[in-house]
């Protein structure tokens, strides 16, 4: 049975497709209009702007084709009648484009005559005879040599089967020859299997009989315990010592840990898989790793899989696997997929997309979301991204030529903050006017991101954090303060924008039309998802998000640029084709995404950024509620979180040969566009129906500000060592150097 809020998601996410596509089509029709009116240069760039508009035409088309699969089929029948006639009506634009493509008077001009007399014409129509009879003889050449060297191919493949037959052949023989002598060493080990099988079966029944005994003996002193509260003659102080209610409790208490660790063990579900055992019983040991040790839980599972294998039990209830090849299988775009209540209560934003733990409740949210982080709404973004990217260059100029170290990652951090909030809700936190670039609004992520840990396995510690006077929590524990001031101050906001006060755009503004919370108020969402407490989460997960990984990334490209000065350069002459250059070179030219989205080794960088960079750092985990999932030998029982790690996945050597070097030509096919093939290893935004909402913002900002910056400024890397201030150190879900980094920082000229 279909889930409604999958239905209704589905109808209303195609609806606004629907109204994109209208928008896209009627300013498609307006450009061919205009084109037939046209010659020369003003007629090829009328094309080319036409030839965009229907690639984004197409692209929404893709669009609703995917999302029209999730409207029942009692009212799909409409939406495909007018799916057909919006691809009908792309269809009779794209041909009535190829025709005023090929329109030869405009190509000729006044020499071009259909005239039959016309020796001219006689003598062009021969021409383009004989090239089409060289075109198509050339085709058989081709074809013939392809033939060629197909029987060529195939002739050396068999030559290369038949010597491998060979060789199997005599690996065959001498096996078999070796396994005379591995019979009787296989028989020793079955009699010492046989052995220990005994054995196990004496050590199972002893401990089913002490679990036994216990059960008994917590019966009996909680029997004890209600015989003694009913006999109202016998006073406290006459009972013999020892026998008190405490000591019966604390028994009681005892043994059920001591049950309870023998059962996660031996007779939990998960018992049979590999890992510490320390592990398996308890969650103390994540507890002492992350909280105690500051982050370094990460390193333990990499350790234990080097030492157990690709799968680890790391948990009394949770599974690790580090294999690339599973991920899309954990983080599937089809299936439903949970997370684990015990991970989500880190962030304190249950009421959100990203903190539901159900799979249907988190699609409703998400779709609440999705338009104003589509495709066609991050271009709509592009004027307001120049504006805020030209803001960053202004003051890094400050910097230039000044002999003064500059911390790179605090004016990205202002930059995408920026960006994020002034989206987010019509209200620019203006971070890039600040003179030092707003050091502590760095710190308040870290604040957030080590709270998060003490907060995963105490929840409430987030209340105890706003009863606490803040006098105390100024002198013990400053970075609490941070916190709260950024949750005040994003509460405030969106009161003031349920109020009114805070009203939305209503005419463009940098070309940036609209806000996100504006707009989700008037959504579809029933208005228990409306209330003040769940749009203040989903604010706080979307400019938290939108913010520190983006700038981290950002800082990470910088340093590997600023150490290999061949790809700097080569980046830069990459920009230098599309009019980028410093101003002595010819002028700075203003960089619009649409330039730089698109180039090459551009994005190679990008991708190469967005892999040492990991996006987080800290594991991640889904849940299949409704099959069992199958990892080679071993079955995954159905409501098992299972993990997976951004960093072992990244550092996978035979997906990335050199793992820990910055090679973004390991991105670039021969012919100079991206392997898309690769990318599917790529998981800093994470993959399947959870992954990112807000990627396509992230890389929008990563290629304007990487564009802006490398080909305005000369990159020198200061006192920054990769141990001490890029290595991930500590994970706090966002990745941390040590307690020792001064940072990267760069010298600008």
């Amino acid at each position: 049975m279909s889930n409604p809020l999958d239905t209704d998601a589905g109808s209303e996410l195609f609806s606004s497709y629907e109204a994109e596509l209208k928008l896209v089509q009627a300013d498609l029709n307006q450009k061919l209009d205009q084109i037939p009116d046209l010659t020369g240069e003003p007629r090829k760039a009328a094309i080319s702007q036409a030839e965009r508009a229907l690639e984004e035409a197409n692209e929404l088309l893709d669009q609703m084709r995917l999302e029209k699969q999730n409207i029942p089929s009692a009212t799909r029948t409409k939406v495909n009648q007018r799916f057909r006639n919006h691809e009908s009506d792309v269809d009779v634009s794209n041909r009535k484009l190829k025709t005023l493509k090929n329109d030869r008077s405009a190509l000729f001009g006044s020499r071009y005559s259909d005239n039959p007399n016309d020796v001219q014409l006689e003598q062009r129509q021969q021409l383009l005879s004989g090239t089409d009879r060289l075109d198509r003889s050339s085709q058989r050449l081709k074809a013939s040599q392809a033939l060629a060297n197909e029987t060529e191919a195939i002739g050396a493949s068999t030559l290369a089967d038949l010597h491998r037959q060979r060789e199997t052949i005599q690996h065959t023989h001498d096996t078999l020859i070796q396994s005379e002598g591995f019979v009787d060493r296989s028989v020793k080990t079955l009699r010492g299997m046989s052995r220990r099988m005994a054995t196990n079966r004496i050590i199972t029944v002893a401990i089913i009989t002490v679990l036994v005994l216990l059960i008994i003996a917590v019966i009996r002193a909680f029997l004890l315990l209600d015989r003694g509260k009913s006999d109202v003659s016998v006073c406290w102080d006459c009972r013999p010592p020892g026998d008190s209610g405490e000591l019966d409790h604390g028994t009681s208490i005892f043994v059920y840990c001591i049950v309870g660790v023998l059962y996660r063990l031996y007779f939990h579900p998960l018992s049979k898989f590999p890992g510490p055992k320390l592990a398996a019983a308890t969650l103390w040991s994540e507890f002492y790793y992350d909280c105690i040790q500051s982050g370094q839980y990460f390193v333990k599972i990499a350790q234990w899989h080097e030492r157990y294998g690709s799968i680890v039990r790391i948990g009394p209830n949770e599974i690790h696997i580090d294999d690339p090849e599973y991920y899309d299988t954990v983080f599937s775009y089809g299936n439903v997929r949970n997370k684990d209540p015990f991970y989500t209560a880190q962030f304190n934003t249950p009421d959100t997309g990203f903190g539901a733990a159900d799979h249907h409740v988190h699609r409703m949210r998400r779709a609440a979301l999705n338009p104003f982080f589509s495709k066609a709404s991050i271009n709509r973004l592009s004027p307001m991204l120049t504006t805020m990217v030209e803001k960053l260059s202004s003051r890094l100029e400050e910097f230039r030529n000044s002999n003064q170290p500059l911390r790179i990652r605090l004016p990205f951090q202002c930059f995408t903050a920026d960006v994020v909030t002034l989206y987010a809700t019509n209200r620019c936190w203006n971070h890039l006017d600040v003179p030092d670039f707003s050091p502590s609004w760095a710190e308040t992520f870290v604040a957030l991101s080590m709270l998060g840990k003490w907060a995963k396995f105490f929840p409430r510690i987030y209340t105890f954090m706003e009863w606490t006077p803040r006098w105390m929590l100024s002198r013990y524990a400053p970075g609490v303060i941070l916190t709260l001031d950024h949750h005040d101050k994003i509460r405030n906001q969106i009161k003031e924008i349920l109020s009114g006060s805070l009203p939305p755009v209503d005419t463009p503004v940098d070309g940036f039309p609209r806000t996100v919370f504006h707009n989700f108020i008037n959504s579809s969402l029933p208005q228990s998802e409306k209330r003040f407490e769940n749009m203040s989460q989903e604010a706080f997960n979307v400019i938290g998000a939108g913010t520190d990984t983006t700038a981290n990334t950002l800082m990470i490209l910088m340093y590997y640029l600023g150490l290999d000065r061949i790809r700097c350069e080569k980046l830069r002459e990459e920009l230098r084709s599309v009019g980028l250059r410093r101003e002595e070179e010819g002028g700075a030219r203003i960089t619009e995404l649409g330039m730089v989205e698109r180039l090459g080794y551009l994005n190679a960088c990008t991708l190469e950024g967005l892999r040492l960079s990991y996006g987080v750092s800290s594991r991640l985990a889904r849940i299949a509620p409704n099959e069992d999932l199958k990892y080679g030998k071993w079955n995954i029982p159905a409501g098992t979180p299972v993990g997976m790690s951004t960093m072992l996945q990244h550092h996978n050597e035979k997906i990335f040969p050199s793992s820990h070097q910055f090679i973004p030509e390991r991105w670039l096919l021969s012919d100079g566009t991206i392997n898309h093939a690769l990318e599917r290893y790529l998981v800093s935004f994470s993959r399947g129906t959870r992954s990112c909402i807000g990627q396509l913002l992230a890389k929008a900002e990563i290629h304007i500000a990487l564009a802006t910056v490398v080909s305005r400024f000369n990159i020198q890397i200061y006192d920054t060592e990769f141990d001490r201030d890029v290595k991930i150190k500590r994970d706090f879900f966002l990745p941390q150097p040590g307690t020792d980094s001064k940072s990267v920082r760069v010298l600008l000229s």
